[in-house]
């Protein structure tokens, strides 16, 4: 009822236009601070809400450059592909998201001063955490009722043979330690473990016979 009723009155639009008016520059701490409250009200108002992603799809590229700002585009991005078949479909607009998100990761990496994995100083995987939330995000467009969906797992598995890309795939060394007692995981184990399911959906359903490609 919620979502119906604030999608009606088009309560989004105005939420929509300062998105795209911020665009792809820098986002200052209080631009930060409203971008992340509006782009949680649109998760909520997709979750569980096909009428509701089905409208917010078209605004999809317009968060794309915000994957990398921190500002939690990335959970929005999940909740309005998850189970949207019409996106999910939308082949064009799904190299857009994957191309977009791979490289939302790798500006990252080189934010921190690292442009690739092997030359990092310690090892780590740095912005950990922000590049989790997007790799995360990805499995909206693998699944559809919770069966791979071949052909953007075919896309997503192409785009990680390229060198651009190859470097977000973790190569350090990662001790799960002492997890009888702490199962929390630090930001480095949780890039490690997001990226295995991640690699686990590509290879889902019919799509496994490429398992030995990854």
């Amino acid at each position: 009822m919620f979502q119906a009723v604030n999608i009606a009155e088009g309560i989004y639009k105005p939420l929509i236009t300062y998105i795209k008016l911020i665009g792809d520059g820098e986002v200052s701490e209080i631009h930060r601070k409203i971008l992340f409250a509006i782009y949680q009200y649109l998760a909520l108002l997709c979750f569980n809400s096909l009428e509701s992603k089905q409208k917010l799809m078209e605004y999809v590229p317009f968060i794309l450059p915000h994957l990398k700002r921190r500002v939690g585009a990335s959970n929005f991005l999940y909740q309005v592909c998850l189970n949207n078949k019409m996106l999910i479909s939308n082949t064009a607009l799904v190299r857009v998201i994957i191309d977009s998100a791979l490289d939302a990761c790798v500006k990252l990496d080189i934010e921190d001063g690292y442009n690739s994995m092997k030359e990092s100083k310690d090892g780590l995987v740095h912005n950990s955490f922000e590049k989790s939330q997007i790799i995360f995000a990805l499995r909206g467009i693998l699944l559809l009722n919770d069966e791979g969906f071949r052909i953007n797992q075919e896309i997503l598995m192409n785009r990680f043979q390229d060198n651009k890309f190859k470097k977000l795939i973790y190569k350090g060394k990662v001790e799960f330690t002492n997890r009888r007692d702490n199962f929390s995981l630090n930001p480095e184990e949780s890039y490690v473990s997001t990226f295995f399911e991640l690699f686990s959906i590509i290879v889902e359903s019919k799509n496994f016979i490429n398992v030995g490609k990854l």
